[in-house]
């Protein structure tokens, strides 16, 4: 069995310091909660007291004390040199091991707690004006046979299809399933083209559900390292891709968290690189329409590949709302043809009114395009002007695009600082959550869409945090 890190464990614990008893009581409690869920499963190593203690924001000796209780229950045992490891559950019930990455904040949270650890968007004005304009009769041909649509509904397929051969990708509807957003395009991939054991290259930071579902298929997670410029290093992922992974997950256009969109040059040579070793390429398009500047995306990385050697994905949560729960892939037929039936065995296919909501977006694009963009330069605006008077030795580099700002905050381990927001009942996202070897510990990716007032009452809160735990910010 693997070793739980102080940071993993720190994010499954969300915040274990609320409650009735001693800090270790809590912790205890907390810990017992994990392993009877199978979040941790029997036979796992445990962190040792110091890292954890750094990790959680609290005392070696609160650890050390939960840890004894832990091992008085008969739950853990604790030899020298070896650490601590699981040895039981205290619950009769046993389940597969949960996913480990939180998306949508953390159970159980109180009610009041402010969320900064997503990027999510409003719904956009444009989707809300589409939606007040629909009536019971414009949908009802939607209505007109059984209504299991395994692979998607013919016209939002052809909506999807053209809004690729329009940005320079021909596409067939043929090419094309619909999903419950980008989320389970992702996992349906990963579940597809990964086996255990599989190398997988990904950018280091990456989108932490992509990581999820990677490592929910036990893959290798190969780190294609970025340049000091926050871009890639194409040196060094010549030499990841020269092993011949199984599958490389990119960004091309508005990366996440980075907000980083790839230049003309690279693009050919990472499409050359993925040629010639024949390695299968995951594209993530999700962000593609959350450009700063740009009026259009760009032809995306998949348009210079064999479409059977590559998938890309995209949705419709970023542009006009999330709450459709409409993403899809495009890919070869017979890709699609093999996604289609291993999806159709979990839901029988999307729900047939959301598609056929989605579809009557699509000629709204231009109108969606540039409300966004308008949003998107506004609020980060804000922000930079924010920052800039706050005397911090805070770092970011400008974004493409996105909806968060990727900070760098030297001597900061951003894991503990989570912890002490949370006690402050403010969720943040850590910058190890985006990486696949736990990296960027002293960074922290911030969304800037949200109302300014928010912002300044975050950053409030983070400076007051290191005022008490560094002494100076």
């Amino acid at each position: 069995m693997s070793k739980v890190s102080a940071y993993r464990l720190s994010r499954l614990l969300g915040n274990w310091s609320i409650g009735d008893g001693t800090l270790a009581e809590r912790l205890k409690n907390a810990l017992v909660d994990l392993i009877n869920d199978n979040a941790m499963p029997i036979g796992s190593d445990l962190p040792s007291e110091r890292p954890l203690a750094e990790a959680l924001g609290t005392s070696r000796g609160t650890v050390t004390a939960a840890y004894a209780s832990l091992r008085e229950a008969a739950l853990i045992e604790s030899r020298h040199g070896s650490g601590h490891r699981i040895l039981r559950s205290s619950a009769y019930l046993h389940v597969a091991e949960r996913p480990n990455v939180s998306l949508r904040g953390h159970e159980g949270r109180p009610p009041s707690a402010i969320d900064m650890s997503s990027g999510a968007l409003q719904p956009s004005p444009v989707a809300m004006e589409v939606v007040a304009g629909i009536q019971g009769k414009d949908l009802l041909p939607s209505v007109a046979d059984v209504g299991y649509l395994s692979s998607g509904m013919p016209h939002l397929k052809w909506e999807i299809a053209r809004y690729y051969s329009e940005l320079g990708l021909p596409t067939h509807p043929d090419n094309i399933i619909i999903t419950n957003g980008a989320q389970q395009a992702i996992w349906l991939l990963s579940s597809i083209l990964v086996r255990p054991g599989d190398a997988v290259v990904v950018e280091d930071p990456t989108y932490r559900g992509a990581l999820e579902a990677f490592r929910h298929q036990n893959a290798r997670l190969i780190s294609a390292p970025l340049g000091r410029d926050l871009r890639l290093d194409l040196s060094a992922l010549e030499t990841r891709l020269s092993r011949r992974p199984k599958v490389a997950y990119f960004f091309s256009d508005v990366s996440n968290p980075l907000g980083r969109t790839l230049s003309q040059d690279v693009r050919s040579a990472v499409s050359a690189m993925l040629q010639k070793n024949e390695v299968f390429l995951i594209e993530d398009g999700s962000q593609n329409e959350l450009g700063l500047t740009a009026q259009l995306p760009n032809t995306p990385l998949a348009g210079s590949l064999d479409e059977n050697r590559s998938a890309l994905i995209g949705t419709m949560s970023k542009l006009f709302w999330g709450g459709l729960r409409i993403g899809w892939i495009r890919s070869g037929r017979g890709l699609i043809k093999t996604l289609t039936a291993f999806k159709a065995a979990s839901d029988l296919g999307n729900p047939i009114m959301n598609q056929a909501i989605a579809a009557r977006m699509f000629p709204h694009l231009a109108q969606a395009r540039a409300h966004r963009r308008n949003e998107l330069q506004h609020h980060l605006s804000k922000l930079r002007q924010e920052l800039v008077q706050r005397p911090s030795r805070w770092c970011w580099i400008e974004p493409d695009g996105g909806t968060a700002l990727w900070i760098k905050m030297p001597g900061v381990n951003t894991v503990s600082l989570r912890q002490s927001a949370l006690r402050r009942n403010f969720l943040l996202s850590a910058g190890p959550d985006f990486s696949p070897e736990n990296g960027f510990q002293d960074s922290l990716r911030l969304p800037f869409v949200r109302p300014i007032e928010l912002l300044r009452s975050t950053l409030d809160m983070i400076e007051d945090v290191l005022q008490i735990t560094h002494g100076s910010e």
